[in-house]
């Protein structure tokens, strides 16, 4: 393995993170800056290798894959991977050899990803250690090629960072000689501070007098939002005051929710913000809402409960994945079945047995196992541990 550069302090590091960054959205995209940000705090020299074109339109389905609405964030972003152009893989290979980084930290979720990054990883691997920050081994929505191509892929690499233990227990089975480590993903630090549910309704027009229920992020089928609306049909007899507030850009076709969204919108139960939530404006949702519901078919670590977290929102989630690993049965929120019985069954409970403030005073513990100083200090031993 290379030396560590003599031009930064002792133990400190140049760390080229590969993945999108501003002005690309979403949570892969704010990961990787706070982590970008918060390795530069500590002294290393870092940076983000990000994508001149992400995906192509089919594999996008949303408005756009660009947020230009929030601020640009203070660290090195070079746009340098067209994911379907080989050239730019070369290219952005000599540039990581010149750069003479210690290590190199993928952020792997699709594998779509895996020929231009698994090729660019073996490319600078005798000159680097390369590692991958793996959201997903097993995509959610699996298509033709995806064991050939994250093989490819995951044997292009020293190890693997795994965000939770669902991708932990898939990496073993698929690949058992990978060294390999298990983290938990870190909250955003970069998002709007915390406003009132006063302020934060008012901002939207919710009335004071609502229970929220919030349902945040793509609106995909495996994230099953059918459920929590086939529970709402019945919740609100229960509690007239529930209101759904639906935020987020349909990658699913729209068509399939339309009746049960026009119903509950016509009675007055459901707010719908059909597209995506620029940053500037995510504290109003989490902040006017009395719990979030991720009513998920499957899942492997979730950053919308980190959201949830930072604004001290409880959470009730389905027992798949790695949601059970983050969200404490009993609390900071409640687990399911992924049914609708079983939802509207914790649902109720949360609100008949009044348990958002203690859960919202537990969250301010909890939250502290999330910390970045915890998942840098991990990642990096480990990638020191790696020959």
């Amino acid at each position: 393995m290379p030396a560590i550069s003599t031009k930064l302090e002792k133990n400190k590091r140049h760390i080229a993170i590969l993945g999108p960054g501003y002005p690309l959205r979403g949570g892969p995209a704010l990961l990787n800056e706070n982590f970008c940000l918060e390795l530069s705090g500590k002294g290393h020299k870092a940076e983000i290798i990000s994508f001149s074109f992400q995906y192509p339109s089919f594999l996008f389905p949303g408005t756009s894959q660009y947020d230009f609405s929030r601020e640009k964030p203070s660290c090195p972003i070079h746009s340098l991977i067209h994911t379907l152009n080989p050239i730019s893989w070369f290219r952005t290979a000599r540039y990581l050899r010149k750069s003479k980084a210690d290590i190199v930290i993928i952020r792997y979720w699709l594998p779509y990803f895996a020929p231009a990054l698994g090729t660019i990883a073996r490319l600078v691997r005798k000159h680097m250690r390369v590692f991958a920050i793996a959201d997903n081994i097993i995509p959610h929505e699996k298509r033709w090629g995806d064991k050939i191509l994250t093989r490819y892929f995951i044997g292009s690499l020293h190890g693997v960072i795994c965000m939770s233990g669902k991708v932990e227990h898939d990496l073993k089975i698929n690949f058992p000689e990978k060294p390999h480590i298990k983290v938990y993903h870190p909250l955003y630090e970069t998002y709007p501070r915390p406003v009132s549910m006063e302020e934060a309704r008012k901002r939207l027009g919710i009335p004071p007098d609502k229970k929220v229920i919030l349902f945040f992020g793509l609106i995909r089928k495996y994230k099953g939002l059918h459920l929590l609306l086939d529970a709402a049909r019945e919740l609100i007899h229960s509690f007239p005051e529930v209101l759904i507030l639906v935020a987020g850009d349909f990658y699913d076709d729209r068509q399939n929710y339309e009746p049960a969204l026009s119903m509950l919108e016509k009675e007055g139960h459901l707010v719908l913000y059909g597209r995506f939530v620029p940053d500037d404006e995510i504290h109003y949702y989490f902040c006017s809402a009395n719990v979030c519901v991720q009513p998920y078919l499957n899942a492997t670590n979730s950053g919308v409960s980190m959201v949830s977290y930072f604004y001290g929102l409880p959470v009730i989630a389905t027992n798949v994945g790695g949601l059970p690993e983050i969200i404490p049965h009993g609390e900071c929120g409640l687990l399911c079945e992924p049914n609708t019985e079983d939802l509207k069954k914790q649902i109720t409970y949360y609100f008949e047995k009044q348990l958002e403030a203690p859960f919202r005073k537990n969250i301010e513990t909890f939250r502290k196992n999330f910390s970045w100083d915890t998942f840098i200090n991990k990642v990096l031993q480990f990638c020191d541990s790696v020959t």
